[in-house]
């Protein structure tokens, strides 16, 4: 009957409306090879893993990547005049956005600028990754009567320093810590720095140190303390102690600065082949003055008496000796 269909020319060509309706395909063999009939409709397979994972596929040839064709029940599809339209229920939940307004007290605005981007709520901050360049400070209210300003100094040429991490592109980092609380620390809250804040691996102070309290070192007398670093001899330190040439071992230099006047302390280093490199100048709980190879006119009567005097060279006396009254 079909094969007569087919050789009909008053029929003409069979057309795709023709065989839309043919209504007995499923009794005539051959009738989808012919062309006559079209294939039947089936709930669409998808590919499983692979680089294709979730798209149409009809065999595992379809599915690169180790892939497979198969019915996905995670997907779900509906047919309409042009075929399947499926939706995949493990990502597009049954789920709905909604837009509240909160009733105004006064006329509200809201700009949608001419930019691409995406609406920040408090729900998605972490997609905030660039503030850009802000135009006025940022202000924080924390009360009705506090704010707070936070404002970005912009830096021009032959402006900004040598802190600047960058002299072209004039960039700065500000990091803020993950594994550690703590208060933000400025010019106006370092009273906020304490002894139970804990300790810093290291600090670089390029001018004046003003301390209101006392200068408190570590418990340990041979790890804390004052460095000092070698400098150049001066005049007055000739002859090291130790018989080492001042040329080799420098000392290290104190300064203290009373107005205008200045006192150095020179200490001297221990030289290397010592055994002991640790040296303990005491000083004793009782008033007086530093007797130095300056001062020695200090030495008076009146200083009080020696237990013992050992002379290895010779003395000179300007005066004469005067000997106990106990013979």
């Amino acid at each position: 009957a079909w094969a007569e269909l087919r050789e009909r020319g008053s029929f003409g060509a069979v057309t795709d409306l023709e065989e839309c309706f043919v209504c007995c395909c499923g009794l005539l063999p051959n009738a989808t090879q012919d062309g006559f009939c079209p294939p039947p409709r089936a709930n669409p397979h998808f590919c499983v893993g692979g680089e294709r994972d979730g798209h149409v596929c009809s065999e595992a040839a379809e599915c690169p990547g180790g892939g497979a064709c198969v019915d996905d029940a995670s997907m779900s599809c509906f047919e309409h005049d042009h075929g399947f339209e499926c939706f995949d229920l493990t990502q597009r939940p049954n789920m709905t956005t909604t837009l509240n307004f909160t009733a105004s007290t006064a006329y509200r605005r809201l700009v949608m600028p001419d930019a691409s981007g995406t609406i920040i709520t408090t729900g998605n901050l972490q997609d905030v990754t660039s503030l850009g360049v802000l135009a006025a400070p940022l202000v924080g209210r924390a009360t009705n009567s506090t704010t707070t300003t936070l404002r970005f100094e912009r830096c021009w040429d032959a402006e900004c320093g040598e802190q600047q991490v960058s002299s072209v592109l004039r960039n700065n980092t500000l990091l803020m810590p993950s594994s550690a609380d703590g208060v933000l620390l400025t010019t106006g809250n370092l009273e906020d720095v304490t002894l139970d804040s804990g300790s810093v691996t290291g600090l670089r102070i390029a001018s004046d140190l003003h301390v209101s309290g006392l200068l408190r070192f570590g418990d340990d007398a041979l790890t804390s303390g004052i460095r000092l670093p070698p400098r150049e001899a001066s005049e007055h330190y000739t002859a090291a102690h130790g018989g080492q040439t001042p040329g080799n071992l420098k000392p290290g230099q104190l300064l203290f600065l009373v107005d205008e006047s200045s006192l150095v302390l020179e200490f001297e280093p221990r030289r290397v082949e010592d055994a002991e490199q640790t040296a303990y100048l005491t000083v004793p709980a009782v008033d007086g003055t530093v007797v130095t190879s300056g001062n020695l006119e200090a030495v008076s009567r009146d200083a009080g008496a020696l237990s013992s005097l050992s002379v290895g060279g010779s003395a000179y006396l300007e005066e004469g000796l005067t000997v106990g009254l106990d013979g």
